[in-house]
């Protein structure tokens, strides 16, 4: 019983070291994969932060000067969307 337990002890490591390694991109692929329900909220997701990236667009558009960063946070808001499209579009 002590070696079952072990055993045990030495799968759960091993899983969450490999899960700990993964990046957050690769596991959000896996797990969009393996569960149906998943992939449909990453694409509610995507279409919220796309949303929300257009709306920020439109902000630092009508603020012109006084938000400098816009550019930045703008590239940062596609990537993110980027990212997010490319873990919902694995099937």
């Amino acid at each position: 019983m002590a070696e079952r337990g072990r055993r045990t002890a030495v799968t759960n490591e091993s899983r969450r070291a490999r899960i700990a390694a993964e990046s957050d991109s690769t596991r959000l692929r896996r797990l969009a994969k393996d569960d149906p329900s998943i992939a449909e909220v990453l694409q509610q997701l995507v279409d919220t932060v796309k949303q929300a990236a257009t709306s920020f667009k439109t902000c630092a558009l009508l603020a012109g000067s006084s938000m400098p960063q816009a550019q930045h946070h703008e590239r940062e808001l596609d990537h993110i969307v980027l990212e997010l499209e490319c873990a919902a579009l694995i099937k």
